[in-house]
């Protein structure tokens, strides 16, 4: 488990650094800027939420057809799924460029926010069907048990990031300046270097299309991969659109709160994205063992991959706690915005273990094609955020601080749950693989 887990932890930390490094050189723009694409990285949770619906399905059943020892429907479930990703990734586009500013204008009275923040996500979107594939992707090669090829090119892919960001935000030497347009436009040229080594490294033992009777669109098996899909994703994309009402919320305290909440969540996303690659790694064991119907070793994978995240969890809250300025420090020189989102790092600092089950067990769930649970634990409670911080914050005079509270509380409790859940043995059953060979 440990041998299969490493790269993938490594590559969603990876994954987790491309915002990082495009707000710690936008951090020298202004606090405006800060708040504008540190809360455009909420829009960007929901075009990735979009692009899992296939991406999660793609895991599911490519690593149950491996397990059944079954390669030529894994290789058809896999092209299905760049197919429809894609596709998707192109609608996706053209609703995101007509309505970035009436979202950004729901975000923050700021005018120059909301500026910066439409002109970063209309460039982001641009990438979406490269995203998308590319996410499809990860999850193929890791459906196999290949976790080191999207570390490599996801590596790679950071590496020109990082080199990109300060040449075209600052306009370092021959480049031109171009600010917040820079730092999107160095995510977009990232993401289709990304596909392009896909593409590239794509060989067997990865399943892709073995034959032309596979490149037909398959809709019941399409629809297979959005019912696996769709509740993880669902997760996704109501946990970003709460993020954005709770920035709404945080607005009401200033640019300075809005910043905080930014910069935290990611600073946070490392320990989070972190985690969530050992789920995956976790869905992988799972799903090739139910494939191949060894039910007990995939529970024993579970479990100790959940006694591995509660590790993470506890020495990222231990961080969180101790020193909480020195990392807000690294991104902005602001005081009040590093004291705010201090206070902040502490508060969550004692959730972190429960959200780290949370997160292993979606990758356990995923793995066995039971993805409703996990929706139905994680969705409400979600939700519920948006009225509680008001609540807190604004009615009951706690300021951010009821904000920040409410963010750590529901994490815990949606943490608990899920653990309750699994601990039920319910996702036993698999799920039904003669769709892709049909």
């Amino acid at each position: 488990m440990v041998s299969l887990a490493w790269p993938v932890v490594v590559s969603m930390g990876l994954q987790g650094l491309f915002s990082v490094v495009d707000l710690f050189w936008v951090g020298r723009l202004g606090p405006e800027a800060v708040a504008a694409v540190s809360t455009a990285v909420f829009f960007s949770w929901s075009l990735i939420a979009v692009g899992e619906v296939f991406s999660i399905g793609v895991l599911a059943l490519v690593s149950q057809h491996i397990g059944a020892n079954d390669p030529h429907a894994a290789a058809r479930v896999s092209w299905q799924g760049f197919l429809w990703s894609t596709l998707a990734g192109f609608v996706v586009i053209g609703i995101i460029l007509w309505g970035a500013t009436p979202l950004y204008k729901l975000i923050s009275p700021d005018p120059e926010v909301q500026g910066y923040g439409a002109v970063y996500l209309r460039i982001l979107v641009l990438a979406s069907p490269a995203w998308f594939a590319n996410l499809v992707f990860q999850d193929l090669f890791r459906g196999v048990g290949d976790m080191k090829t999207p570390l490599y090119v996801l590596g790679t892919a950071l590496v020109f990031n990082m080199i990109l960001d300060p040449l075209i935000i600052l306009g370092i030497g021959p480049f031109p300046a171009w600010g917040v347009a820079g730092a999107a436009w160095a995510s977009v040229l990232s993401q289709v270097l990304a596909l392009i080594l896909f593409l590239a490294k794509k060989r067997k033992p990865v399943p892709f299309a073995e034959n032309r009777r596979g490149l037909k669109p398959h809709p019941k098996l399409a629809w297979q991969m959005i019912k696996i899909g769709f509740p993880l994703a669902s997760i996704a994309l109501v946990f970003s659109s709460v993020y954005l009402f709770m920035s709404r919320v945080a607005a009401e305290f200033g640019t300075t709160t809005l910043a905080a909440l930014g910069l935290v969540n990611r600073i946070e996303s490392v320990a989070f994205l972190t985690i969530h690659g050992l789920g995956l790694a976790t869905a992988t064991l799972v799903g090739q063992n139910i494939g191949a119907r060894q039910y007990q070793r995939a529970a024993l994978f579970a479990k100790r991959a959940n006694w591995i995240g509660t590790g993470v969890g506890l020495l990222a809250g231990i961080l969180c706690f101790v020193i909480p300025e020195q990392m807000m420090a690294i991104f902005t020189n602001d005081r009040d915005t590093i004291e705010e989102g201090a206070r902040f790092l502490r508060i969550i600092s004692w959730c972190l273990i429960p959200q780290a089950w949370e997160l292993v067990l979606e990758g356990a769930f995923s793995g066995a094609g039971h993805t409703l649970p996990a929706m139905l634990i994680s969705v409400p409670l979600s939700v519920v955020r948006v009225p509680i911080a008001w609540l807190a914050a604004v009615v009951f005079g706690m300021g951010p601080a009821g904000i920040w509270w409410t963010i750590s509380i529901t994490a815990a409790i949606r943490g608990s749950l899920m653990l309750w859940w699994w601990r039920r043995d319910s996702w036993q059953t698999g799920v039904d693989l003669d769709i892709a060979r049909t």
